[in-house]
Parts: structure tokens; C-alpha cells; sequence
């Protein structure tokens, strides 16, 4: 599309991108979308996967991201959150705990 239409893609664009293949159950392609950007991930583009995730019952993927995030010691707290939500969900409450312990 860059080339065709000489746009400049932006990381808007592949917020949106993340965001309906999240809507639409595509978590897994989303997933691999995120991990192959030649940009630094935004908050919107790891809220929309984490939102997905949450949706489309995905705690899976939501951990590697959120564990994926760490690693690369971005300090997001809405993933926080939305792990901490995941965990919940989960009964793991040892974890949700320390979650909140991290960003307190």
C-alpha cells in the first residue's frame, strides 16, 4: 500500500491492523503481526492485542505478550492490568497480587 498509493504506513495503521484482527478472533495472526513490526510496539497497538486476548479467551498469548513487554523492560502499566485481569480470571490470585505489588 506504501508504494501503490504513496502513503507512508504509520504505526496508527498497524494499531488498527492489530486491532480488527483482534476484533474479528484473529488473535494468533495479531500476535505474529505484533512480533514482526519494524517499529516499537505502542500502547495502543498492546492494548488492542491484550484486549483481544481477554475477549477471545487467549490468556496464552496474553502472557507472552505481557512477559514479551518485560523483556524488553517497557514499562506499560495497562498491560499490567490486563495480565492482572487475565490472572484474576484465572483464580491465580498469588499472581494478580504481585502484579500489583510491581506497579504500586
Amino acid at each position: 500500500m506504501g508504494e501503490s498509493q504513496q502513503v507512508k504506513i504509520r504505526e496508527e495503521h498497524y494499531g488498527c491492523v492489530i486491532d480488527m484482527l483482534c476484533r474479528s478472533g484473529k488473535i494468533e495472526e495479531a500476535y505474529d503481526l505484533v512480533h514482526e513490526l519494524d517499529t516499537e510496539v505502542t500502547d495502543s497497538m498492546d492494548g488492542s492485542f491484550l484486549n483481544g486476548c481477554v475477549s477471545y479467551n487467549r490468556p496464552d498469548l496474553a502472557k507472552r505478550e505481557v512477559a514479551a513487554s518485560m523483556k524488553m523492560k517497557t514499562n506499560k502499566p495497562g498491560g499490567f492490568v490486563t495480565l492482572s485481569n487475565v490472572y484474576a480470571g484465572e483464580g491465580e490470585w498469588a499472581k494478580v497480587e504481585m502484579l500489583r505489588c510491581i506497579h504500586i
